[in-house]
């Protein structure tokens, strides 16, 4: 498919046909005299034999009746072919070049080719490789004739395959398309100079293969049957090889091809015979210097894809076999209608339609998210306004009770010999009150709403670690964030992370031997890590992530550290190595909706 396009122009009917006629005139003169019976557009030497559009040939009465507005195709994108040729056998010494103005931005070589190749044979004369160089269309510079053009730089590489013994370069001139079955010829002139090969041996060195790289050594080079040392000349028009002499400074003698007969071609060949540690392997470098101008004759299939709509002028020029451009040329115009549906006006009115039900769409789903958001808003607030009060009642009244128990056992105890079933009881009370007072604590805090922020967590957890370490030998230590951003942190949440957090805290309370705890506190982008780090006496091996089993039995604390992150959607690493210290290092993710509220956790506590 082309990615290029033309603009339509407006209108069909008297402007187009105006502008295609003074566009005829524009052509140096050129008549389009309309089609001939067997289809042709004809103007001097060359024609448009056919047209054919989605693999049907279009017929007589679409394409003749010398019209000025062209040929009218249907609408939408085609695969359009134009069959080009000359106008009798006086005309085949043309190079025959093609555009379709609107596609093509100049004019394209309808084929024909010369070639540089290499084949790799072997002992017996089998070919075993081959590498191939194409000269089609015009060098960089061309400037008519290969005396006065300069000479492109140009490096090629090739594996040489196992078993080669012979090399052999062939400079030819000719090409065969499978397509039709005949033998297109070249037309044109190439010229190669300093031409070089060469490989690496086993020792690492460059060896040069062929001597003669200037083609300035031989007999009577500039003569007609000029033959530089170790070339042969070949084909079916040996006198189409020959030895040019160029006027470019620094360059002499090249080696050329100059064609100008379509049925004939010529070669130039040389053989090289490797040295023994260079039979195969390794990369065969070939160098040289090239200008050329090369196209073909006869008749030929020129074939574009998809050809989207809008108006274009197929032409088709002659040239000689040297690019020099004669006063031939036949051209026909091309009308390519849009597809209604793909019309300004259908767009426009397409879009319309689809802006307005897009407006209308937005508007009601805007509506519907505003309202289930106030909804969710106002349940929050209700829920908020229920959790405050079960905060309230817990701690007024069965938080009341509880230390009202707590302080009547320990008043009680003391009117009682000590050490009696009765004291030991009433001990047992209050040591269950306390510890039904500091989780009726905990509850308050988990349900209470406005402890649903980072700086909660750290001011609860901080309190809560110097409370548990000061019944303890251990030291405290606290390395939390001094200003910490207002993200809001669901009570769940916070509740699964302080029972991590105390489960961690217990360990090392009750397994580390450890002197100090430090814990820590860090804000992430994705969410904030709580660190509990020990220097006591450490694990036996770096756990890394807990959801590696260790090796070793380690009772239910890694077991529940990990299932209470993971129902936050978090996770637990524990490092450590022995005589070392533990940490134990707390990720919970804290994922924000679009409106700046932390998205629902799902899991069960």
């Amino acid at each position: 498919m082309f990615s290029q396009s033309t603009s339509r122009v407006p209108s069909r009917g008297r402007v187009m046909r105006s502008w295609m006629a003074a566009r005829r005139c524009w052509v140096r003169g050129l008549t389009l005299a309309g089609f001939c019976f067997s289809g042709a557009v004809l103007a001097g030497e060359v024609r448009v034999e056919s047209v054919t559009v989605d693999g049907r040939a279009m017929e007589r009465a679409v394409v003749e009746a010398g019209r000025s507005d062209g040929l009218e195709l249907p609408a939408g994108s085609h695969r359009i072919s134009f069959r080009i040729g000359p106008v009798d056998d006086a005309a085949r010494g043309l190079r025959l070049r093609h555009r379709l103005q609107g596609i093509e931005p100049g004019w394209q070589e309808s084929g024909g080719e010369m070639r540089l190749s290499l084949l790799a044979l072997s002992a017996t004369g089998d070919v075993v490789g081959l590498f191939e160089s194409a000269m089609r269309g015009e060098s960089d510079g061309w400037n008519g004739t290969l005396e006065d053009s300069p000479f492109v730089q140009r490096r090629e590489s090739a594996p040489l395959p196992a078993g080669v013994r012979l090399l052999r370069i062939v400079f030819s001139s000719g090409t065969w398309d499978a397509r039709d079955g005949a033998s297109h010829q070249a037309l044109g002139a190439a010229g190669l100079d300093d031409c070089r090969m060469w490989m690496t041996n086993g020792a690492g060195q460059r060896v040069d293969l062929l001597p003669n790289t200037a083609f300035e050594e031989g007999a009577d080079l500039d003569g007609p049957g000029a033959t530089p040392t170790g070339l042969v000349r070949g084909g079916m028009g040996p006198k189409i090889a020959r030895v040019v002499r160029v006027r470019e400074a620094g360059r002499n003698h090249v080696l050329a091809l100059v064609d100008d007969n379509p049925r004939s071609g010529g070669e130039w060949r040389r053989e090289v015979l490797l040295p023994e540690d260079l039979k195969s392997g390794g990369a065969l470098w070939m160098e040289w210097k090239e200008a050329y101008s090369v196209g073909a004759a006869g008749g030929r299939q020129v074939d574009y894809e998809w050809v989207p709509p809008g108006d274009y002028v197929f032409g088709v020029q002659g040239v000689t076999p040297l690019g020099e451009r004669i006063e031939a040329e036949a051209v026909m115009g091309l009308h390519v209608p849009e597809l209604w549906w793909r019309s300004p006006a259908a767009w426009m009115t397409g879009l319309v339609v689809v802006g307005a039900g897009l407006a209308a769409s937005v508007r009601g789903w805007t509506r519907r998210r505003m309202r289930r958001e106030l909804e969710g808003l106002e349940q929050e607030r209700a829920l908020e306004r229920e959790r405050a009060r079960i905060a309230r009642d817990l701690h007024d009244d069965l938080g009341t009770s509880l230390t009202q128990i707590m302080h009547l056992s320990r008043s009680v105890v003391s009117t009682v010999p000590s050490g009696s079933p009765a004291a030991q009881e009433l001990e047992q009370i209050h040591r269950t009150s306390q510890a039904m007072t500091r989780a009726l604590e905990e509850i308050v805090w988990a349900v209470d709403p406005k402890h649903d922020s980072l700086d909660g967590i750290a001011n609860y957890v901080a309190g809560f670690a110097q409370e548990f370490l000061g019944a303890t030998s251990i030291s405290c230590r606290l390395n939390l964030p001094v200003d910490l951003p207002a993200h809001p942190v669901p009570a769940e949440v916070r509740h699964h992370l302080f029972l991590a957090f105390k489960e961690a805290l217990n360990n090392a309370v009750r397994h580390s031997g450890a002197k100090c705890v430090t814990v820590s506190m860090e804000v992430a982008s994705d969410g904030f890590i709580l660190e509990v780090r020990d220097d006591g006496r450490g694990w036996t091996e770096t756990l890394g992530a807990v959801g590696l089993e260790p090796r070793r039995r380690s009772g239910q604390g890694v077991a529940n550290l990990r299932a209470r992150l993971e129902r936050i959607g978090g996770r637990v690493e524990i490092e450590g190595a022995s005589g070392a210290g533990t940490v134990v290092r707390m990720r919970v993710p804290l994922v924000l909706d679009e409106g700046g509220i932390p998205a629902r956790v799902e899991g069960t506590s």
